[in-house]
């Protein structure tokens, strides 16, 4: 193969792993934007405004353990450049045991951090009782975060863009459904949409 070909190829592969890398830091904010077209068709405004700044919140929180997924996919490829198998396992096993640690953590200091982000975001009672319902639903699928976080890394850096897509679709479907289930036939507002995408992030574990 020519250097030409060669660097043709790098780049294709290159360029799609970046894209799915793109689209896997959107799952967070994407599976929030699912939940506020739903609400948006309620006659009361304040379960989408709860929502929404509450999904800032955990933005936020979500973020702060970005490096789990980050660290994963580098140790992981480096370990498959090294053509060490069980190293690569080892570390997505290692990092799934963090991921699972700090998501507990996250559920003990539920009720901290809710008091600390919705002090921050400053909103009416209304707003932010929805928002506090839905903070209160969803928080429960922060160790499935997480861990999907250390998934999605761990084939990132084995260059499995097409697990990563098929993760995203499941997940993203399973809310769009669930969002349908408990908001529009069930009633559930703000709680159940913070309860459909906690779902959905255990769906996928």
């Amino acid at each position: 193969m020519s250097i030409f070909a060669q660097r043709s190829v790098f780049i294709r592969s290159f360029l799609k792993l970046a894209s799915v890398n793109v689209l896997s830091n959107l799952m967070v904010p994407l599976a929030g934007l699912i939940d506020v077209m739903f609400l948006g068709h309620l006659t009361e405004i304040r379960h989408l405004a709860g929502v929404a700044i509450a999904t800032i919140l955990f933005n936020y929180i979500y973020w702060t353990f970005g490096f789990l997924r980050m660290g994963t996919t580098g140790m992981v490829a480096q370990a498959i450049g090294r053509k060490d198998n069980q190293s690569a396992v080892l570390i997505g096993l290692q990092h799934g045991i963090l991921a699972l640690i700090l998501g507990l953590a996250i559920l003990i200091f539920q009720k901290p951090l809710q008091v600390l982000g919705f002090a921050i975001l400053s909103a009416t009672p209304e707003v932010k009782t929805s928002g506090v319902d839905f903070y209160n639903a969803l928080i429960w699928g922060a160790p499935a975060t997480l861990i999907n976080f250390v998934l999605i890394g761990w084939f990132l850096g084995q260059a499995q863009s097409s697990k990563v897509l098929l993760l995203s679709a499941i997940s993203n479907c399973a809310n769009v459904l669930l969002d349908y289930l408990f908001i529009v036939q069930w009633g559930w507002s703000s709680r159940g949409a913070g309860l459909a995408t906690a779902t959905s992030h255990w769906s996928l574990d």
